[in-house]
C-alpha cells in the first residue's frame, strides 16, 4: 500500500459510520461498479444460477426472517467482520 492509501485510509478510520457509508458509497460510484451497465455485465459473465439455488436462498431468507435472537449493534457487527477481514489478509 503506498503512503498516500495508507494516510486515507487512517483519515476514514477517523469518520463516523456514516461518513464512511458515504464515502464508500462514492468511490463505488466514481468506478462505475454499481452502474446498470456494470451489474448488466455481471449478470452476462456471471449467468444463470446453478439448480437449486434459488430454494437455498429462499430457505435461508425464511430462516433469517424467523430467526428472534435478537439485533447485534451495527458497531458490534462491523468489529466482527474487519476482525474477519484482519484474519484472511
Amino acid at each position: 500500500m503506498t503512503r498516500s492509501a495508507a494516510k486515507l485510509l487512517e483519515a476514514a478510520d477517523r469518520l463516523s459510520s456514516a461518513e464512511r457509508f458515504w464515502l464508500i458509497d462514492s468511490l463505488m460510484e466514481k468506478q462505475g461498479s454499481l452502474s446498470d451497465e456494470a451489474i448488466a455485465s455481471w449478470q452476462k459473465t456471471a449467468g444463470e444460477p446453478e439448480a437449486g439455488y434459488e430454494e437455498w436462498f429462499r430457505h435461508g431468507i425464511e430462516a433469517a426472517l424467523a430467526d428472534d435472537s435478537g439485533d447485534v449493534p451495527h458497531e458490534q457487527a462491523m468489529q466482527g467482520f474487519h476482525a474477519a477481514l484482519r484474519r484472511l489478509r
